[in-house]
């Protein structure tokens, strides 16, 4: 199991990626399992606030250069198996146009 000291690390790191995902208009959740899987990756490299740091950075680094050009863009969801391997997509989803009349 994950130490809370991990969650609270990841929960203000989160919301600091959260906050930029929205400067482009996208919401950005993360699934639990993937915030567990963070925390367990952190855990077992044995490292602490930078290593966790670094663990969403590698996450979240091919996110931040794609996300921005994807158009109608809505919200990004992380998922355990783009945590595990970040060339993975997370799962997209899309403005719905409203019909023209």
């Amino acid at each position: 199991m994950f130490s809370l000291f991990f969650i609270n690390i990841s929960t203000w790191r989160i919301r600091q990626f959260q906050a930029l995902f929205e400067m482009d208009g996208v919401t950005l959740y993360f699934e639990d399992v993937a915030l567990e899987a963070i925390a367990q990756k952190a855990i077992d490299k044995g490292v602490g606030a930078r290593g966790l740091r670094g663990i969403l950075e590698e996450v979240m680094l091919p996110l931040q250069y794609s996300v921005p050009s994807k158009i109608g863009l809505e919200s990004v969801t992380i998922t355990q198996a783009v945590v595990e391997d970040p060339n993975k997509e997370p799962i997209y989803s899309y403005k719905e146009e409203s019909a023209k009349g």
